[in-house]
């Protein structure tokens, strides 16, 4: 066991401990050490920024603005819990949902990527075999609608990334209502937090449809009975987003719903739609009680 007094941006009595004792390429935050700048252990460089440890602050601007935040300011000022591995931003309130959000965001770009390659193949061999353009079009066209599927996903993603709002991620759920499988709320100015359960991809995608649709001024505010423009169509999206990545998840919501509205009857279950299910389970929390996009200024 050692015993040091440590500083929180990687520094120990000015000096950088693990380059000291260890002699590691690779510091606090996964950062690069760049010893050739100020000292040893005293400047850190990623893809975005050149950072020193010493005053826990980078040297160029931010690329993402924030007008709550110092452009200079590094890991939220809360170097401690939270992550910025290559220096563009800080939107992680546990490194779970860091992981999650990476990792959705991962496949769902290797999924895109793989159905574009099919459909390329599939013209390729369209090609050699001389196919008529209707053959073509019934060997791609569900390839086609998937990767369109696909790429709306994609897009609610680098919205986000790009956006100049903070999204922060968290995969603390102990204050969700019961039935919520997750929540997404604006906590400040040009700030959104998401939550969701940890490892679960599906809800991941389906809160950060709401986050994109705060971008897109679909909605605004703090918790349920409180969202300005918050409508079944908001859900409705959300499920609809889901259902592109797990819909299995979707269809078992659609089913458990069914059975809870009509325990006897497996007709009206059989019915049972996801408008249906919306309806039962946000009417009360909305603010319109209809399924039409209302935006807010």
């Amino acid at each position: 066991m050692i015993k040091s007094t440590a500083y929180p941006y990687n520094t120990i009595n000015g000096k950088d401990f693990f380059v000291e004792n260890f002699g590691l390429r690779f510091g606090f935050n996964g950062q690069e050490k760049d010893n050739e700048v100020t000292g040893t252990g005293n400047s850190m460089t990623a893809e975005y920024w050149q950072y020193d440890s010493r005053l826990g602050r980078r040297w160029n601007v931010d690329p993402v603005i924030k007008i709550f935040e110092s452009p200079y300011a590094t890991f939220s000022n809360n170097p401690i819990l939270l992550k910025d591995i290559n220096g563009r931003d800080t939107a992680f309130a546990d490194n779970q949902a860091r992981t999650d959000f990476s990792q959705t965001y991962s496949d769902i770009n290797k999924a895109a990527q793989a159905t574009q390659s099919k459909i390329d193949e599939l013209k390729t061999r369209g090609i050699k075999k001389d196919w008529s353009p209707e053959k073509l079009n019934r060997k791609t066209n569900s390839l086609i609608s998937r990767l369109t599927e696909l790429q709306k996903l994609k897009n609610s993603f680098d919205e986000i990334i790009s956006s100049t709002t903070c999204f922060i991620y968290s995969t603390d759920v102990s204050q969700l209502d019961k039935d919520a499988g997750g929540h997404t709320t604006q906590t400040g100015e040009n700030e959104v937090t998401i939550v969701f359960p940890s490892g679960n991809q599906g809800t991941l995608v389906h809160e950060s449809r709401h986050g994109f649709g705060f971008t897109l001024k679909e909605w605004k505010g703090g918790r349920y009975g409180s969202l300005e423009g918050y409508d079944l169509e908001d859900e409705r999206q959300g499920f609809l987003y889901q259902m592109i990545w797990d819909a299995a998840a979707v269809e078992k919501k659609i089913e458990t719903a069914s059975k809870n509205a009509f325990p006897d009857d497996p007709i009206q279950q059989s019915t049972y739609t996801l408008q249906d299910m919306i309806r039962k389970y946000y009417e009360n929390k909305v603010q319109y009680k209809e399924f039409i996009q209302h935006h807010v200024k």
